[in-house]
């Protein structure tokens, strides 16, 4: 049964006296304010949705940040090493420069003596052919009217005394 609305002289027993516009009007605005509440809590589940994607994207960002940082030390260290390696490479070619000047000076060096190794040994072979003469000629003059003995005439001692400085410079080795 639908209820019929009193009309504004005769209140109803247990029904206060409404005002039924006022009362249509007061029900409109909550249904509207329903519809409101209803469209905000969509409104805070979608920006809650979107918060959840967006922090979700924030990690993301995050860890993609923290992983760019590793590849900068990285790539800080790979640098570092190479400069160091750079310097250790320049080091190395003037090195390089330097045993490369050595070696060319000794195959200078080389084919000097190969072009004057004969002239020097035949030079030498001379020297110490002279040289063995002088000694045998001293070692005479040292013994000269003695025999086989040394002599203790001005002649022999001049001739003893050259033989030992001789020796002691180290002229007395024999060719070899």
């Amino acid at each position: 049964m639908a209820a019929t609305p009193p009309s504004a002289d005769t209140p109803s027993p247990g029904i206060h006296c409404y005002d039924w516009a006022e009362l249509d009007r007061l029900r409109a605005e909550v249904e509207r304010l329903t519809e409101d509440v209803n469209a905000e809590r969509i409104l805070a589940k979608r920006w809650r949705l979107e918060a959840e994607t967006l922090m979700g994207d924030v990690s993301d960002l995050i860890a993609e940040r923290d992983a760019l940082r590793a590849e900068v030390d990285r790539l800080h260290t790979v640098l570092a090493d190479n400069v160091q390696l750079a310097e250790e490479r320049d080091a190395l070619r003037g090195e390089v420069e330097l045993l490369t000047a050595e070696r060319d000076l000794q195959k200078e060096n080389a084919a000097l003596w190969r072009a004057n190794g004969d002239r020097l040994y035949e030079s030498v072979k001379t020297l110490r052919t002279e040289r063995n003469r002088y000694r045998e000629a001293l070692e005479r003059l040292s013994r000269l009217g003695n025999g086989d003995k040394p002599g203790n005439s001005e002649g022999n001692q001049i001739a003893i005394r050259a033989l030992l400085d001789q020796d002691s410079s180290g002229g007395g080795d024999q060719p070899s």
